[in-house]
């Protein structure tokens, strides 16, 4: 009987195959729409704000700018930091001072008018954190090249 009439039964093959998968399909939609969504992580990547670790304050001369931008530019060489050091849009007497590694950052405004360097020294990421004793070894180094210019004025707060 199927080699009497094969284009009838191919046609009721094709059409019952295609019905099965229709409701395949259903039931398999029905089925994902009841499972529960995937929870999204409520925390943010870098919550705000991260606080500093540490507060530096540096008063020097203001005619000694260009000596403090050199000694910042030596710190970062020794720490292996990228730097940037640029004035703001606003006036060419505030400066944007900013020291980026992979691990810790330094970010910043230094004052031309009063010769007042304020720095924060921060993890990149807040989630890993940073032995204290890090952040202590680079501000050693970096308190003796600032007293390197005289009549500089080097505080941290904690």
């Amino acid at each position: 009987m199927l080699a009497k009439r094969p284009k009838l039964f191919m046609t009721i093959f094709l059409f019952l195959g295609g019905f099965i998968g229709l409701l395949f399909g259903c039931v398999l939609a029905l089925f994902i729409a009841n499972a529960k969504p995937i929870e999204k992580d409520s925390t943010p990547l870098t919550p705000l704000p991260n606080p500093a670790i540490r507060t530096i304050t540096i008063t020097i001369d203001p005619e000694r700018k260009d000596e403090l931008f050199t000694r910042l530019e030596k710190f970062a060489d020794m720490w292996r930091y990228a730097i940037l050091i640029a004035p703001t849009r606003s006036s060419e007497n505030e400066y944007v001072v900013s020291l980026y590694r992979i691990d810790m950052k330094m970010a910043g405004s230094y004052f031309a008018d009063s010769g007042i360097l304020e720095l924060g020294f921060y993890n990149t990421n807040p989630k890993s954190r940073n032995p204290q004793s890090f952040f202590d070894n680079e501000l050693k180094d970096f308190e003796d090249l600032i007293n390197e210019i005289p009549n500089s004025n080097y505080s941290v707060q904690k």
